[in-house]
């Protein structure tokens, strides 16, 4: 089981994954892209109430001479989101599965 979510857009970007109701997805992949320099802010938040999103990496672009980078985690968080400040053309895609 797994799930991905991708979005694209030339504006501040933000896309959250919800893993509730999906046994307990415990790996997490991110890859982020930005036609300039950006910084990407990747946060982990519990299921429990409101709770706070906890800032767990921040990833920045260009990364090694390319316009993109990639990063896998091992994740207990149900929720995942990855935002960036970027006015530029960003895209984040997020990927959660099981082991």
């Amino acid at each position: 089981m797994e799930i991905c979510k991708h979005d694209a857009s030339e504006s501040p970007l933000s896309v959250e994954v919800d893993t509730s109701g999906h046994g307990g997805l415990a790996l997490a992949e991110v890859w982020v892209k930005d036609v300039g320099e950006a910084t990407f802010n990747v946060y982990g938040k519990c299921g429990c109430g409101k709770g706070d999103w906890r800032l767990v990496d921040q990833l920045t672009v260009p990364y090694n001479g390319k316009d993109n980078r990639h990063e896998g985690y091992f994740n207990a968080y149900r929720h995942i989101k990855v935002s960036t400040d970027s006015t530029a053309a960003s895209e984040i895609e997020i990927v959660a599965g099981a082991m």
